[in-house]
């Protein structure tokens, strides 16, 4: 779907674009005479720190200012030999923080098709990483809008925390584990309310991901969509 590595840049799209959960600004993906709109980094979950850690994930509230979604937001703080080697070849466009890394990215076609009066098909993609590593930009960004967005589909990929930020529990109410399944689950009710404002049908959404990923996709609730595709 996408590669590590890629050296053709989008182009900053200066015009503020009014989506229904905040005025953004994003990029623009020229691919012969087609284009894509790129949005970077969308907040969708309040920073899980403080009283928020090892809690269930809370709504982003909607913001009033534009903000600039032209780079990948950061990633779930984690360990590991894959992300150091990815943070450290990447071109220095990975980064990792816990107080913002619940973000996601919307890739959407400009297109003058007719045949989705009620707008394009939704793709939601997981990534994988055995829930132990993993963030959204392991996928170049100008790859990907190359791949689905082509076909008049809308891609969206989360961010979810992994590791001990994701799973920790001690067994009781105060510990309960499994955020990144809340994590995923409110990046999809995100999806329903706003995904329309970027000419997506909410109505005709497809979860899709590899390894970790796949899993879940079709891991309840997350699983409970019009489709869902595993990738091994």
């Amino acid at each position: 779907m996408g590669g590590f590595l890629s050296h053709l840049k989008p182009e900053n799209n200066k015009e503020v674009f009014n989506s229904t959960c905040g005025p953004i600004r994003g990029n623009i993906y020229r691919h012969n005479d087609k284009i894509v709109d790129g949005y970077l980094g969308i907040p969708f979950g309040k920073a899980p720190i403080g009283k928020l850690r090892y809690k269930k994930p809370v709504p982003a509230d909607k913001w009033t200012e534009p903000i600039d979604c032209y780079k990948y937001g950061p990633g779930c703080p984690q360990s590991g030999v894959f992300s150091t080697f990815v943070k450290e070849f990447c071109e220095g466009v990975r980064e990792f923080a816990e107080d913002n890394c619940l973000n996601l990215n919307v890739f959407s076609p400009r297109t003058s098709q007719t045949e989705f009066s009620k707008g394009l098909p939704v793709m939601v993609y997981f990534y994988g990483g055995g829930f132990e590593v993993g963030f959204s930009s392991m996928l170049d960004d100008y790859a990907l809008s190359g791949t689905l967005p082509l076909k008049d589909v809308v891609i969206v990929t989360p961010n979810y925390r992994v590791g001990p930020l994701g799973f920790l529990t001690n067994g009781d109410e105060v510990l309960k584990g499994n955020y990144r399944l809340w994590d995923q689950t409110l990046a999809l009710k995100w999806v329903q309310e706003h995904i329309a404002s970027f000419g997506g049908d909410p109505n005709s959404v497809t979860i899709f991901g590899t390894s970790a990923g796949g899993a879940s996709a079709v891991a309840p609730p997350t699983g409970l969509q019009p489709g869902y595709i595993c990738c091994p």
